[in-house]
Parts: C-alpha cells; structure tokens; sequence
C-alpha cells in the first residue's frame, strides 16, 4: 500500500492525499490477429472473420476459448470519398445495438479459427453504419486478450454526400460557403442522382428556463426560417 500526498508547503499539512495499492502485473502471454474476408457487407448478410493467435514465445496458440461482442452503430464519414459527409447532422443519435456472438469455435491445433457474423439488425438511421467485431481470447489460467476490426455495413439506398470547402465550421459574415455534393449507391460508385433540390435555413437557438422539483434547468429552443 502506498500513500500519495500534495504539499504547498511541506511544514503544512498535505493538502490532498491519495491511499493506492501496487499488485503484481501479469503481462500478456498471447498475441492474434483478426481479419475479415471482405471489407463491407450488405445487411441481411454474413461475413468471415478469421483468427490467428500465438503465444509470445511462438508456439500457436491451441485450444483457446473464444468470447465476443458485435457492435452496430453510425458513422458520417466513407473512407472511399474523403473529406464528405453522409446524413443527417442534426439527427439524433441511433441506438447502438450490441449482440454477443455466441458458439465461437476453440482455437484449433495452428492456433487459428474462423467464423461468420451476420449482420441482420440495424438501427434506423439516414448516417452510415459500421460494425465492430470485438473478440477475446483467454489463456488456460484465465487472462484474456482483445482485438477488434471494423468492418462497413453497405446502406440499403443511395447516399447524398457533403463536402463544406470552408474550415472550422463556419464561414465570416459576409463571405460565401460554398459546398460540393455527390451522390453514391450502395456500393460506393458515384452515380447521377436527377432531381435533387436545396434549401438554406436560418437556425436561431433560445434557451428557455424552467422549474422542476424545486430545481431551475434550461433547455434549447430552435426555430428555423427561408
């Protein structure tokens, strides 16, 4: 056990002090690698992730138990199109929905496994999604390591993509923002896109106070205009 104190002076009493304990560190024995057999996947689909594991001195790693979680949750960025932005920027933001991955296989005699994840529950969103496949493999006296990888999850309809030619998110009064648009199906090729249409809005945010439980709060009020 060991005790941390602050002075400002040290003929006074410490002004703050901290009790912490220093136990034994375990350090890893094990090491793998995640990979998966394609870079996006369509919802309502599955996709192979592979495992590679080892220990540090080079023996495969055999007959591990594997655990794992897949995560689904929004983006608004695509690698394919840097610098754009896809969705809504005002949307609230989606639930994001976790889901164990059960039945992981053991590790085999090469320290390896594969095994598919599906992708068939989504939240509802205009943004991007992207799933995260997040695994551990735990060692015979029970420590585990985690790896993860993100993989794209294809949208189900074609995007419209912003790219703001102005930095810090605003513009000097009086001078131009100016924007460039692309349109992409789901596969990330551009495509045309006829018809489309813009507006530009005026956002005023108030702050209206209220009174609840004895306790003041405020919440923002926004209203919009041509």
């Amino acid at each position: 056990t060991w005790m941390l104190r602050i002075h400002t002076d040290p003929k006074q009493p410490a002004i703050a002090e901290e009790m912490f304990l220093v136990e034994d560190f375990v350090p890893d024995r094990t090491e793998f690698e995640l990979t998966a057999a394609q870079d996006t996947v369509p919802v309502g689909s599955s996709v192979q992730v592979s495992l590679d594991g080892r220990y540090l001195y080079g023996a495969p790693a055999e007959g591990l138990k594997l655990q794992g979680q897949l995560t689904i949750g929004t983006k608004r960025d695509w690698a394919k199109f840097p610098g754009y932005v896809f969705g809504l920027e005002d949307e609230d933001d989606a639930e994001t929905v976790r889901v164990p991955l059960t039945g992981l296989p053991d590790t085999d005699a090469e320290g390896k496994a594969t095994f598919d994840v599906f992708i068939d529950s989504v939240p509802s969103t205009t943004r991007l999604l992207n799933a995260n496949v997040s695994v551990q493999m735990s060692e015979a006296g029970g420590r585990a390591v985690e790896r993860s990888i993100d993989i794209g999850i294809e949208p189900e309809g074609d995007m419209i993509g912003l790219k703001p030619e102005f930095s810090g998110g605003q513009v000097a009064e009086g001078g131009t923002a100016s924007f460039r648009v692309i349109a992409a199906d789901a596969s990330g090729s551009r495509i045309a896109m006829n018809g489309l249409k813009w507006s530009l809005y005026k956002i005023e945010r108030n702050y209206q106070w209220y009174r609840s439980d004895g306790s003041w709060n405020y919440e923002p009020i926004d209203s919009t205009s041509l």
